[in-house]
C-alpha cells in the first residue's frame, strides 16, 4: 500500500485503489487554470534540481497571485516544503520513484491528473513526463551530458536517460533549458524544432549576499582557515575535480592556501582520494561533503579567495554564477554552457588542460588588480540573473502553451 498527501490531509492509497485511478478521472471542481509541477526534487538537502524547482515555484506563487499550482512528488522521500507559499496544493504519492515511472513507461496508465486533479498544465521538472489525459505539458531538460559526455556519467544515468529523452522531448508541448548551449544540443542531437525550446536562465538566491555564517564559524565547524581555494559540486569524472588536484598540486610550494572541496561523493569518487594520497597532499586538501543550507555554503564562497570549476560539461554551472554572486573571483573551463554564462567575469581554460588553469590559479592569487577586477566583474555579471524574472519567463511560457500559441 501507499500513501498520498492531499491539500492538507492524508489518505491511504491501496494498489487496487490505485489500478482504479488509471481508469477514471479525478475531479477536483476547483479552479479553472490549474499549472502542475513535479516537485518530487523537493527533499531534505536538496541540490541542483532540487535548488531550481524551489525558486522556480517560491517566484511563481509570488508573482501568479490569480492561477492555482499544484505540486505532485512520487517518491518514498519526506518532502522539505518550508519557504513555500501556503496556497500550493502538495499531492504526495509514497512509492519509489522508478516503480512510478516503470507505469507510466507502459502507454497511458495512471494519467497525472487521476494523481493530481483537473490540470490546464503539467511541468516535468526534472525530464520524465508523464502522461495526460488532456494537461498540455512542460518539460525541462537541465542537460545532455549521457548523450554528449556518457564516459564521464555513471551507467546508471546514461542507459535511462538516453533512451527516454528523446520519447520525452517529443511528446512535450515545449522543452525549458537553461541556456543557448543547451538548446543547441538538443536541437542537434534530438532533432527538435527550435520553436520548441525556450531558453529561461536560473539565478541565484539573495540570501547569497547575506550568509549566516562567518569565517570563525568554517573554523569551528570544519577546520578550515583562511586562505583557501575553493570547489563545490558532486565529487564525480564530469566535474573534472582530478584536474583541480593536479593542478594544485603544481602550485601548493607557492601559495599557502588550502584547497577546500564542498559536495556530495559520487560516481567514480574514489579516483579523486586515491590521488591526493598518490600526490601526499593531506591537510592541504580538505574534502567537506555536502553543505545543507545556500546561507551556510555562501559563507565558503564569501570567504574563499578564489572559486575553481573545470567541469568538462554543464548544462549552466550554477557555482560559477553563486561564486560570482559573493564576489569571489572565478577560473572554470571553457566548456559547453559555462563560457555563456560567465562571459568576461572569469578566466576561461580549457577542461583538459591542467597546467594552464595552475598558471591561472596562482597569477588570479598573485596579482591583487586582477583579484579585485574579477571579484567586481562577478558581481556585475551575477545580478544580471533573477529569479523573478525567471519565474515570469516560466508563466509566460505556460500561458502560452495552454492558449495554443506554442
Amino acid at each position: 500500500s501507499w500513501w498520498t498527501c492531499e491539500e492538507k490531509g492524508y489518505r491511504h492509497v491501496s494498489a487496487r485503489s490505485l489500478l482504479r485511478l488509471c481508469r477514471s478521472p479525478y475531479s477536483s471542481g476547483e479552479a479553472v487554470v490549474r499549472f502542475g509541477l513535479d516537485i518530487s526534487p523537493l527533499t531534505a538537502g536538496r541540490t541542483g534540481v532540487g535548488n531550481y524547482v524551489f525558486y522556480l515555484l517560491k517566484n511563481m506563487l509570488s508573482v501568479a497571485t490569480d492561477d492555482e499550482f499544484v505540486g505532485f512528488a512520487g517518491t518514498l522521500s519526506s518532502l522539505a516544503l518550508d519557504g513555500l507559499d501556503a496556497r500550493l496544493n502538495v499531492r504526495h504519492l509514497r512509492v519509489p520513484t522508478r516503480a512510478l515511472y516503470a507505469v507510466w513507461r507502459r502507454g497511458n496508465l495512471l494519467p497525472i491528473e487521476s494523481l493530481t486533479g483537473h490540470l490546464d498544465l503539467f511541468h516535468a521538472t526534472n525530464y520524465f513526463v508523464p502522461p495526460a489525459r488532456k494537461a498540455k505539458r512542460v518539460v525541462t531538460i537541465h542537460d545532455l551530458s549521457f548523450l554528449i559526455v556518457p564516459q564521464y556519467c555513471s551507467p546508471r544515468i546514461v542507459r535511462p536517460f538516453s533512451t527516454g529523452i528523446g520519447k520525452f522531448a517529443r511528446q512535450s508541448d515545449a522543452i525549458v533549458v537553461y541556456s543557448d548551449s543547451i538548446k543547441r544540443d538538443i536541437i542537434s542531437r534530438l532533432g527538435v524544432p527550435e520553436s520548441k525550446i525556450s531558453v529561461i536562465h536560473l539565478a541565484v538566491d539573495d540570501k547569497f549576499e547575506h550568509p549566516t555564517e562567518d569565517a570563525e564559524w568554517l573554523e569551528r565547524t570544519y577546520r578550515i582557515a583562511r586562505p583557501y581555494i575553493l570547489f563545490v559540486g558532486m565529487l564525480e569524472p564530469r566535474k573534472n575535480v582530478v584536474a583541480l588536484i593536479r593542478a594544485f598540486d603544481a602550485i601548493k610550494s607557492e601559495v599557502p592556501h588550502q584547497l577546500v572541496l564542498v559536495g556530495a561523493r559520487g560516481w567514480m569518487y574514489e579516483e579523486i582520494f586515491q590521488l591526493c594520497d598518490e600526490l601526499s597532499l593531506g591537510e592541504r586538501v580538505r574534502f567537506v561533503g555536502f553543505v545543507a543550507g545556500h546561507e551556510k555554503l555562501a559563507a565558503f564562497y564569501r570567504n574563499a579567495d578564489l572559486f575553481v570549476f573545470p567541469s568538462f560539461y554543464e548544462g549552466f554551472g550554477l557555482p560559477v554564477l553563486e561564486a560570482m554572486k559573493c564576489g569571489c573571483p572565478v577560473v572554470t573551463s571553457r566548456a559547453s554552457s559555462i563560457v555563456e554564462i560567465a562571459e568576461d567575469a572569469a578566466l576561461l581554460v580549457e577542461a583538459h588542460d591542467w597546467e594552464t588553469l595552475a598558471e591561472l590559479m596562482k597569477k588570479v592569487l598573485s596579482d591583487g588588480s586582477l583579484h579585485e577586477e574579477l571579484s567586481r566583474k562577478g558581481r556585475e555579471r551575477a545580478a544580471m540573473f533573477s529569479w523573478k524574472r525567471a519565474a515570469e519567463q516560466t508563466l509566460d511560457l505556460y500561458r502560452d502553451v495552454v492558449e495554443g500559441r506554442r
